[in-house]
């Protein structure tokens, strides 16, 4: 055999001995990178679909709250017989029906079992209590467990059979203390959730959200969303194990879920096999619904092997003309710019952004840049998301803070205002006690509407007179709290006889009996003094005004002792 001929078939030996070795590498190469990009990617997916998920249910959480909280509606939880209480919480649900996304609610009472509901058609107008609960009834067994194991907020999948409506409910505890007196909320549309939320995923992507059993709550297969989750026993309801192939990974599963909750910022992720086929899961935890968002990735129909080939093509057809210079050009082209690129692999899961630029040639260039753009993205999309939680955060805690009504704070924004602003200033704190007179009388001959009228005005004149110097809000029903700091008991009277005498300026009228109707507040006021806590100082502004309701109302009295 000539030396050229078996020169050739060393040389096209080596070309396959060393295509196939390349092969190889780059394969196992490009599959580690998209594993590592899937990691990534389903990360920022279940950050972004957490956030997406919050958002709509956080603002229903913080309104059902409010009408777990309405006075009206807990005095009638209390005494349900009382016809004017009925009439009364049942106008308080009307109001607070418009509040909310879809304009629904349910009021359930635990003393007489009622169960009162309205939707955004106004469908129940006048025949807001829909039926009676029943502890042996299946479809009721949902309120019962709720008060039995006291869960003051909880998310549930339910269809309601009596009323024909499957919602994502939110369901609120109604307390008095310690004493349960019923369940409120709300309810959201399922299929929007579903087709928003769960549906609209990237191919090979699957969302699903499930409770603190792993039962699934939100899933785009509804054969398998567990309805009215809180009233089966374990072994009825379809679980995120049931998804998944083997034994092994479903211990996966249930330990990744230990790990979720007691790491609640982090994302687990682990490899599975869903239907015979390898899946990236990716675990987060919501402790606001007590939920986790389970993603699975199939990660040959995200990002295919597929799509690497034209890199295999290039590396062949390189060897091919350059083997003579194979050692200097893997070295150069392709080891150290890969050396780079794992350096810049291990920063990125370390979550850090790249400290140094990636250089490279050819296509290892084009995929070091291309590695660098995700990690670039990737890394602006998780400061996104951080900005966008601490907004979301901020303005849900701004919301919980202020009367909705008068853009006043409200009793729990001036609560938390009093406790820091008390600390280092316990002497000549002024409080300014208000209560509007004959607030019954304006809603009973004017209507609710001219008696939010009323408050609002009300609350512009408080406003207008003690911003400046103190900070005043709307403590409930009609009855205004302002505070002075570094005050004295003649600026505070002076203020307080200001405020009277702006309020007797207003007035009320009916276009239907034509009668005016002049608006008047009493006021109590109270200097705190050396060693008097924040209650103390509010009793004595609340026994002041007290003093001046009882001396015929439209005056300001200041606190004595005796």
């Amino acid at each position: 055999m000539k030396l050229r001929l078996r020169f050739i078939i060393f040389s096209l030996v080596l070309i396959v001995v060393s295509f196939l070795a390349v092969w190889a590498s780059v394969k196992s190469l490009a599959e580690n990178i998209i594993e590592q990009w899937a990691v990534r990617y389903a990360e920022k997916q279940i950050l972004f679909d957490r956030e997406r998920t919050l958002q709509p249910i956080m603002r229903e959480i913080v309104l059902s709250r409010q009408f777990a909280s309405s006075i009206v509606i807990r005095a009638f939880a209390e005494n349900p017989d009382d016809p004017a209480l009925r009439a009364t919480a049942i106008q308080e649900m009307e109001n607070f029906r418009f509040t909310f996304a879809e304009a629904n609610y349910f009021v359930a009472i635990k003393q007489s079992g009622e169960y009162f509901h309205n939707d955004s058609n106004n469908t129940y107008a006048g025949r807001q209590l829909r039926y009676l609960l029943d502890s042996s009834r299946p479809q009721d067994s949902w309120f019962f467990k709720l008060i039995e194991q006291r869960r003051n907020i909880h998310i549930n999948v339910n269809p309601d059979v009596a009323l024909g409506v499957t919602k994502l409910w939110i369901d609120v505890l109604m307390m008095d203390g310690n004493k349960v007196l019923g369940v409120v909320g709300t309810g959201l549309n399922l299929t929007r959730f579903l087709n928003e939320i769960v549906a609209s995923t990237d191919e090979g992507v699957t969302n699903l959200f499930i409770d603190s059993d792993a039962a699934i709550q939100l899933y785009h297969d509804r054969s398998m969303i567990n309805f009215a989750s809180i009233s089966k026993d374990h072994v009825q309801k379809i679980t995120a194990h049931q998804l998944l192939d083997s034994p092994d990974d479903k211990e996966k599963l249930t330990q990744a879920l230990k790990q979720a909750r007691s790491k609640r910022d982090l994302v687990v992720s682990d490899f599975v096999m869903v239907k015979n086929t390898r899946n990236l899961m990716a675990i987060a935890y919501i402790p606001e619904l007590d939920w986790y968002e389970v993603t699975l990735i199939d990660i040959t129909k995200l990002l295919p092997i597929s799509k690497f080939s034209g890199i295999f093509i290039v590396y062949a057809l390189s060897i091919v003309s350059l083997i003579i210079l194979f050692n200097l050009f893997l070295r150069r082209t392709v080891l150290k710019p890969l050396r780079h690129l794992e350096q810049a692999m291990a920063q990125v899961k370390q979550g850090q952004p790249l400290n140094h630029q990636l250089e490279g040639q050819g296509e290892i260039g084009a995929l070091m840049m291309h590695f660098s753009q995700m990690a670039a993205s990737v890394h602006e999309s998780k400061l996104e998301l951080e900005a966008k939680v601490q907004q979301r955060t901020e303005a849900l805690e701004r919301l919980s803070q202020t009367d909705t009504l008068t853009q006043l704070l409200n009793r729990r924004g001036m609560s938390e205002y009093l406790e820091s602003a008390l600390i280092d200033n316990q002497a000549g704190f002024g409080f300014i006690w208000l209560d509007v007179d004959y607030f019954k009388e304006i809603n009973d001959l004017y209507g609710h509407a001219q008696g939010d009228y009323a408050l609002k005005e009300i609350a512009n004149v408080l406003n207008e007179q003690v911003a400046s110097s103190g900070f005043c809000a709307r403590w409930g029903g009609d009855e205004f709290l302002a505070c002075l700091p570094q005050s004295n008991d003649k600026q505070l009277f002076s203020v307080a006889e200001r405020i009277r005498l702006l309020v007797t300026q207003l007035s009320l009228s009916s276009a239907s009996n034509n009668r005016v109707l002049p608006l008047s507040v009493s006021i109590g006021v109270h200097l705190s003094r050396e060693e008097e806590s924040l209650e103390q100082a509010l009793h004595c502004a609340d026994s002041a005004l007290y003093q001046a309701k009882a001396e015929g109302r439209n005056r300001v009295c200041c606190y004595s002792e005796g």
